[in-house]
């Protein structure tokens, strides 16, 4: 019988599967059938058009288009006619995806560009043209002073007036991306009838119907790349780091599909993943005989080889990926709230025989939708999903997902169940309110009968609110996991909140709830307080894995949160006995990665053993992976600090410590990857049976601090002991006792090294370091940089700044390796000393050297000449060199600035005929000039 059941449960697996396939392609296949040939991207019938926003950050690499390049940069470094403001227009035209903002963005960050221009703004118009608002972007992108900024007016008149005034005798690029309507026109206009010396705006559009005849003197058509140049980027994209070579059969395959990609980089990297998953000739096989290839509707149709990727995503990552089109275009996303956001819905399964919780279960589907191109990897952790992808997101969705602003409506609402709403129109009249299941509101007020009606809600996300001063009831919010709004300075919701069970992401609130300790699974507090911890700690943690307690909580409300991954206790100094924080559980906790102690400078009556106390009593779980102490007045080390209490230890910092911190087996703790210390004195004590001191030390931050190590004969370092076998980074600010403290003939592995305000330190560490590649010094009291004969054997970057007492730097020649060379604000920096002609061919892969306010510094180094790799020299208010070397310039210098220096020495080099133009006329991008 169970043998039976077992078969019968195979079938309807295998069934479901199956079933599973066929809705999905049915799925994209009506949806792509409502194609409009008038527009590149998927109409859908029951939702209008979101905003766009692109930024000229560049996020992908441009491929086969070099002529294309090389046209548009020719186009926007010519001269303008001379006479009135001269206005060139440099459309790009090409259907979607075919790699037009990726072009101009490259364009726009060259060096050689951006020297010919006074200003550059870049600015997303998309399909939502709002004239006054684009006007405004552009005055609050010019470089004038914040006083000069101007604010929020939407004045047409004013607007226009004061961009005339900004631009005056300036040289502007404009980018207008992803223009949909000839209404962009409007804003020549003002521009025309400025007193500018040159305009060039750079148009990127599908539709060449958007642009007048005169405007398309300049225009560059995007087509599909070149065959050779596509099929390697293909390769690249299909293959990975597999030998192409080695699969003869596959690129034949692979040939076939590449034709029916129409030249789209986007396509070609989207099938590219696709194919990177099983290199396997079965694989390639199913993408190329796949029936999505049919539904094409025009010869530059894309959608079908998007459509095809996300056909073969598995149903868990298909779910997640259409999730995100209830966002507008181009929102950018953060990875983890975004986890969160797929958890709240029922989309991430915490498997039964794994070790990994949700969030890390989480974390591989961004990851893996991240590998296959589907997400877009932007700044500061920030990803976006392109156009087309959100077209294809929304048309899978089958109205289920739906972004709406403005007044519009939408036709077909029986099946919205994840909304975005943006403008005042009301929520009743959009969809069933009481089948939401997401609802994000931007800029508008929701009322308690709202709330009422939000029955099955589970993500809740409140943008631009306008607070009231209300406190509405959401207790019957059941099924609610997440909550995000702003920082609230009044009580938005009343006490009901604490009835959310389920809640696992809460917004900082600045408003007490007695039974707070209710919300037993709550994980994560958004807040803006993340903005106010120290530098380090941001770096290492996300703001979506804390909690912040703080003001008027007190600790033993945490006592029932076992769920918690981030804990962040500020005011410590306000607990006046240690019962209170037992009652808190935080060792009981064994989920919690995170943890910030924080004591205030307020004066306080509690003395040092009532401090001591407290901190004893904050002893964590094992588990514990980051720990920050913080204002600790205390008198004595925690005795928890030992091995076995804090074996997962990844990174510690502790500011601000009254007492020497005894960190007796710190040396001993096997991943501590991670170290700051900053206004704290430090005894770390090695013991006798110690073999491998700081197995797992990559970063070492030290400010006003001292290490103190004991029981460290000088027979163990030689005879058994293995010391900081990873360390690669040292960062030494104002810390006293020239860092004897330190055993720098240890530091054998170190690659970067940052020095600040520490007198005498060069003296310790220069013969040692034989694979250090960075050296910074800043504020340094050195008289003279000495690069002597066998040290610095791996040296790339030398920085030399603010030393006031440096005069000379003497045997460059001896470090090879060198790279790159800094001198800044070295004002007593006189001389070269022991320079020879022949020292320059010794320093082969020199290729940056920049002086800047080197004021007594009266020649450059007569080796110079002789530097065979020389690409960029930049000399900046160094007014006591009136003369290039006698030797000329490198012939492989390609950028030569020489800003505000000597006046004499700037007009020869701009004069014709003069020994100086004659020294630098091979080089392409030279600037002479005062700022």
């Amino acid at each position: 019988m169970i043998t039976n059941i077992r078969d019968v449960i195979g079938k309807l697996n295998r069934i479901n599967d199956d079933l599973s396939s066929v809705i999905s392609m049915e799925r994209v296949s009506k949806e792509l059938a409502k194609k409009d040939d008038n527009n590149a991207g998927v109409v859908l019938q029951h939702l209008n058009q979101n905003q766009r926003e692109t930024t000229s950050s560049i996020n992908s690499k441009i491929c086969g288009r070099d002529r294309e390049l090389e046209t548009l940069k020719k186009l926007l470094k010519e001269p303008g006619a001379s006479g009135d403001c001269d206005v060139n227009v440099i459309p790009i035209i090409g259907m979607g995806g075919i790699g037009k903002t990726t072009l101009t963005q490259h364009a726009f960050n060259d060096e050689q560009v951006t020297n010919s221009f006074d200003e550059k703004v870049w600015i997303c118009v998309s399909d939502d043209f709002n004239r006054s608002k684009i006007l405004q972007d552009i005055v609050s992108s010019l470089n004038v002073s914040t006083s000069e900024k101007f604010t929020y007016n939407r004045n047409l008149n004013l607007l226009e007036g004061e961009l005339k005034r900004n631009l005056q005798g300036k040289k502007l690029l404009l980018v207008l991306d992803d223009v949909w309507s000839s209404e962009w026109e409007k804003l020549l206009i003002p521009l025309q009838s400025s007193q500018m010396m040159l305009a060039k705006i750079v148009i990127t559009t599908r539709e060449s119907k958007v642009l007048r005849k005169q405007h398309e003197k300049n225009k560059i058509v995007l087509k599909g790349i070149e065959d050779h140049d596509y099929w390697e980027f293909f390769v690249s994209c299909a293959f990975g780091d597999t030998e192409a070579n080695e699969h003869p059969s596959l690129q034949t395959i692979g040939k076939q599909i590449v034709k029916k990609l129409k030249g789209s980089p986007l396509a070609a990297k989207t099938v590219g993943r696709l194919l990177e998953q099983s290199i396997s000739i079965e694989h390639w096989e199913d993408v190329l005989k796949s029936n999505l290839w049919e539904l094409g509707t025009s010869g530059d149709d894309i959608m079908p080889a998007l459509a095809l990727s996300y056909n073969h995503l598995p149903e868990h990552l298909q779910q997640c990926f259409i999730f995100c089109s209830t966002f507008p275009k181009d929102h950018q996303f953060i990875a983890a709230n975004l986890i969160e956001m797929w958890i709240a819905q029922g989309y991430v399964v915490e498997p039964e025989t794994s070790s990994k919780t949700v969030e890390e279960m989480g974390q591989i589907y961004f990851n893996e939708l991240l590998s296959r191109s589907f997400f877009e990897e932007g700044n500061s952790m920030l990803y976006t999903i392109h156009d087309l992808m959100h077209d294809l997101a929304q048309s899978v969705g089958l109205g289920e997902y739906v972004s709406c602003h403005g007044h519009k409506t939408i036709k077909d609402n029986t099946s919205v169940r994840h909304l975005c709403l943006q403008g005042s129109v009301k929520l009743r009249s959009i969809c069933n309110v009481e089948k939401l299941r997401t609802l994000i509101v931007s800029n508008r007020v929701l009322c308690q009968e709202d709330y009422d009606a939000l029955k099955s809600i589970r993500v809740l996300i409140l943008h631009g609110y306008q607070m009231r001063n209300c406190s509405y009831s959401i207790g019957h919010l059941r099924h609610l996991r997440y909550l995000g709004m702003p920082k609230a300075s009044i009580k938005l919701f009343d006490e009901s909140l604490c009835k959310l069970y389920h809640l696992r992401v809460l917004p900082y609130l600045d408003v007490f709830y007695e039974n707070l300790h209710k919300l037993i699974n709550l994980r994560t507090v958004n807040t803006s307080t993340y903005n106010q911890l120290p530098h380090f700690m941001k770096k290492q943690i996300p703001p979506e894995r804390l909690i912040f307690l703080e003001r008027q909580y007190r600790i033993s409300q945490l006592r029932n949160m076992k769920e918690l991954r981030g804990l962040l206790i500020n005011d410590l100094e306000k607990i006046s006995n240690k019962e209170e924080v037992e009652k808190a559980n935080i060792k009981e906790k064994s989920h919690l990665e995170v943890l910030y102690l924080h004591w205030c400078d307020s004066d306080t009556s509690h003395s040092f053993t009532t401090t001591d106390e407290v901190l004893e009593a904050l002893k964590p779980n094992p588990n514990l992976k980051h720990l920050y102490i913080a204002g600790y007045k205390g008198s004595a080390s925690p005795s928890w600090f030992m091995p076995f209490t804090v074996h997962n230890l990844r990174i510690l910092e502790l500011t601000d410590c009254r007492c020497k911190l005894y960190l007796q087996s710190i040396g001993q703790l096997p991943f501590l990857s991670q170290v700051c210390l900053k206004k704290v004195d430090v005894r770390i004590d090695i013991g006798d049976e110690l073999t491998i001191l700081f197995p797992a030390l990559e970063r070492l931050e030290m400010c006003k601090s001292s290490v103190l190590f004991e029981s460290m004969p000088s027979s163990l370092f030689s005879q058994r002991l293995s010391s900081f076998p990873r360390l690669s980074y040292v960062e030494y600010i104002d810390c006293y006792g020239d860092g004897l403290g330190l055993p720098w003939h240890m530091f054998s592995t170190l690659q970067t090294l940052r020095i600040t305000c520490s007198q005498g330190l060069y003296d310790h560490f220069s013969m040692r370091l034989i694979l250090l590649k960075e050296l910074f010094i800043f504020a340094d009291k050195m008289v003279s940089f000495m690069g002597e004969m066998n040290a610095f054997k791996a040296l790339s970057h030398l920085t030399i700044s603010w030393s006031h007492r440096l005069t000379s730097i003497w045997g460059l020649h001896f470090i090879s390796s060198l790279c790159s060379l800094e001198i800044r604000h070295c004002y007593k920096f006189t001389s070269w000393l022991g320079e020879r002609m022949e020292q320059g061919a010794l320093l082969q892969k020199l290729g940056y050297i920049c002086l800047k306010y080197c004021t007594k510094l009266e020649s450059l180094p007569i080796w110079l000449p002789h530097l065979p790799s020389l690409d960029k020299l930049e000399v900046h208010y160094c007014k006591s060199i009136r003369s290039l070397p006698e030797g000329g310039l490198p012939a492989s210098l390609k950028s030569l600035h020489i800003i505000d220096c000597d006046q004499g020495l700037m007009e020869r080099c701009r004069e014709e005929s003069s020994s100086e133009w004659f020294m630098t006329r091979h080089i392409p991008n030279k600037k002479f000039t005062n700022n």
